[in-house]
């Protein structure tokens, strides 16, 4: 017997060098691959940032883009193949579009150490020393702490605020050499240079800076070898914590200078449309609006709020902050379900018995679903082939 597929859609396959990938030599040539012979119109939909100047070869159904000139080193590119690739003799067209980054290589030192803020966004009263988290890799082991020199950037307005912390926001932590991706600090008023300390007893890596700002917002550099390591600081008694669900959103404002709530407060989305203002107990609860249930620009996994105390000063609030849980249960399984699995150890034998036992509810009215399967998948796919399941 035999039989073959026809009419499938047009698709890309494979890419080289693959997505997220680092230490990519410089004279590579970039390759995209489809599933069927005959693709036309790749170069009007081939775009490559940073650009570089290029020629394109077909070979067989791979597209491959040569660089006229060595790629830059330690420099981070994103490849984009816009929708719309078409096929000869066909009306099918490739109907999403796919972009992928890269790494290239740079010098380093093996003894470099190397210093990455763990969320883009910090806060702190006015005058207090701030301490904020960070990780440090290759550093030398011999102390439980060091120097870091921080170079102090004042940041305008909270508008210079909103767009720094939405470049910082853009998950390129696969990334440590290149420079691009980082905020530009041309043009910024540099405040001064500090010699902060930063302790490295994992996990409570922090950088201690040695003074406290006046009010306002600043960004903090730290130089280093490629990309430095940056955060957005904001100083301000003015406090406010945001939450949403599917459903509701709530801002909780308050003031730290004299611990009381803060009434009126108007809290609204980075683009200026309006949530509503806090009540007299410093409190906003109102229903999810459809932006804050999209997924934010530049995948960058957050959303930002301004909320606005009726005396003028003005706070960014993060929703989608993360922090280590991205990590750890990223292919976590459907939000409609409370889930808790605890185990009595990490590793089985290949003819071990697992006894499971659970209680299933729907988090929204508890009741008990008719038709479930239970799957043991590999690693953190939740939607991979199980290796076992059972109604």
């Amino acid at each position: 017997s035999w039989m073959f597929r026809t009419g499938g859609p047009l698709e890309i396959v494979r890419y080289l060098p693959d997505d997220r990938s680092t230490q990519v030599p410089t004279d590579t040539g970039i390759e995209i691959e489809f599933n069927q012979d005959g693709a036309s119109g790749v170069e009007e939909r081939f775009t490559i940032e940073p650009a570089v100047e290029g020629r394109f070869e077909t070979h067989g159904r791979t597209w491959v883009f040569v660089p006229a000139t060595a790629l830059d080193p330690a420099t981070l590119y994103t490849v984009t193949v816009d929708a719309g690739v078409g096929m000869d003799g066909s009306d099918r067209t490739l109907s999403e579009a796919v972009r992928f980054a890269f790494e290239t290589a740079g010098a380093r030192q093996a003894d470099d150490p190397r210093i990455a803020f763990r969320q883009p966004m910090s806060e702190v009263r006015p005058d207090d020393p701030p301490v904020i988290a960070i990780d440090v890799w290759d550093a030398d082991g011999s102390g439980s702490s060091m120097t870091v020199e921080v170079i102090l950037y004042e940041l305008p307005t909270i508008d210079k605020a909103l767009d720094a912390v939405t470049m910082l926001s853009i998950d390129r932590g696969w990334a440590s050499r290149s420079a691009n991706g980082s905020v530009p600090t041309a043009g910024l008023h540099r405040a001064g240079a500090l010699e902060a300390n930063a302790t490295l007893a994992w996990p409570n890596q922090l950088l201690h800076l040695p003074t406290g700002l006046a009010a306002g917002w600043y960004l903090l550099d730290v130089p280093q070898d490629g990309r430095p390591a940056q955060v957005v600081l904001q100083v301000t008694d003015l406090s406010a914590y945001v939450l949403a669900s599917q459903t509701r959103t709530v801002a909780w404002v308050n003031d730290l200078a004299d611990a009381t709530p803060v009434p009126a407060a108007a809290v609204s989305l980075a683009d200026g449309a309006t949530l509503g203002q806090t009540n007299p107990d410093g409190i906003l609860d109102v229903p999810t609006p459809a932006p804050l249930l999209a997924v934010p620009d530049g995948a960058t996994g957050r959303h930002l709020l301004v909320v606005a105390a009726p005396d003028g000063r003005r706070i960014v609030a993060s929703l989608g902050d993360e922090g280590f849980s991205r990590f750890l249960w990223r292919a976590a399984a459907s939000d409609a379900w409370w889930l808790l699995f605890s185990t009595d150890r990490l590793q089985y034998r290949a003819d071990d018995t697992i006894r499971v036992w659970g209680l299933i509810r729907s988090r929204a009215d508890r009741s008990v679903p008719d038709d479930l399967e239970l799957r043991l998948v590999s690693g953190f796919e939740a939607d991979g082939p199980p290796i076992a399941r059972t109604a």
